[in-house]
């Protein structure tokens, strides 16, 4: 690719570090369940395992994992309060991201 293709492509940093950090969020954001836990924990904050298994209908077992994933990819921060973990967004820049994936998907 040349230098003036990757400034044409909707000016994005093209260097291969950056697309596969960009790959690497998407992928994350593909499933269902961690679309739904990122949404959630933007409207309600931070939030442990148990309240947000209970509020969107997931097993903590499933919300765990989920949650791991989130976390090792660094868009969650886990905070350890007693003996629960509080798992809160850490990208503000998620928010944007998933209004603009629903825009996109009203058409």
């Amino acid at each position: 690719m040349t230098e003036r293709t990757r400034s044409m492509i909707l000016g994005l940093d093209q260097s291969p570090e950056r697309m596969r950090k960009v790959s690497q969020m998407m992928r994350a954001l593909s499933h269902p369940d961690r679309l739904m836990i990122v949404d959630f924990l933007f409207a309600q904050g931070p939030l442990p395992v148990s309240e947000l298994a209970a509020e969107l209908g997931l097993s903590q077992s499933q919300t765990s994992q989920h949650l791991r994933k989130l976390e090792t990819l660094g868009y969650l921060w886990a905070e350890r309060s007693g003996k629960q973990i509080y798992y809160s967004v850490r990208h503000a820049g998620l928010k944007q991201l998933l209004k603009c994936l629903q825009v996109c998907t009203e058409c």
